[in-house]
């Protein structure tokens, strides 16, 4: 098992170092590889806690990428203003984006 995630690791550390001649993102790379690690542990793996692990570290994982997707947003927004900050016809169109996240995801205010 552990040499079997040791060639995972490896393979997929190679597939990040060589993304621009695969052209795949490293962060696609990085989530199957994790993926495939995990699912060599849960399958080989002798632990009776690792349905827990699992549920633990996929929280993790998905508190990360929410938080990602939201910061993205922002940031598509903000060059949105700022590809043509002298366009009224822009800001009104960004601003009646932000109200719509806003109304549909109160969280995201806050």
């Amino acid at each position: 098992m552990i040499i079997t995630m040791i060639l995972i690791f490896v393979f997929g550390y190679l597939c990040i170092a060589l993304e621009h001649k695969l052209r795949i993102d490293k962060a696609a790379i990085a989530l199957l590889m994790c993926g495939a690690l995990w699912t060599v542990l849960s399958l080989l793996g002798n632990d009776a806690q690792i349905g827990t692990q699992l549920i633990e570290q996929l929280g993790d994982t998905s508190e990360i990428l929410f938080f990602l997707i939201g910061a993205m947003t922002i940031v598509e927004l903000i060059d949105r203003v700022l590809e043509n900050p002298d366009s009224e016809e822009n800001i009104a169109a960004v601003r009646r984006d932000v109200n719509a996240l806003m109304a549909d995801y109160p969280l995201f205010a806050w």
